[in-house]
């Protein structure tokens, strides 16, 4: 049986959620909520350069797991990673084993931490 090390997960993430403010008029994209925060363990997968235009855009790709739980289980790419001073979009998660972790590949821009 799998199981995840107290020790590893030596990191503070906060996963955020979108929200839209609607006027009455309009819905327009608002300030992202606290859905839950948790340790982890954080690794950097891969940092990349693309040049567009011109112009460097250096990112950063991060693999966070954290413990299984029901809220956690929850966790899409429609939400954020807070980490580090960043802001990651979620790219996929996936479970570890049965219901001990879940993991979570998510990306930031490397220069404009947040």
């Amino acid at each position: 049986m799998q199981s995840l090390q107290a020790g590893s997960l030596d990191r503070r993430i906060a996963i955020l959620v979108p929200q839209d403010d609607d006027d009455g008029l309009q819905t327009l994209p608002g300030a992202p909520v606290e859905f839950m925060s948790c340790w982890a363990s954080a690794t950097p997968v891969l940092d990349g350069e693309r040049f567009r235009a011109d112009q460097t855009q250096a990112s950063i790709t991060m693999r966070f797991v954290i413990r299984w739980s029901s809220k956690a289980s929850q966790i899409d790419p429609t939400m954020l990673v807070k980490f580090g001073g960043r802001t990651f979009g979620i790219a996929a998660t996936k479970e570890i084993g049965r219901r001990v972790g879940v993991e979570i590949s998510a990306t930031a821009r490397a220069e404009t931490p947040a």
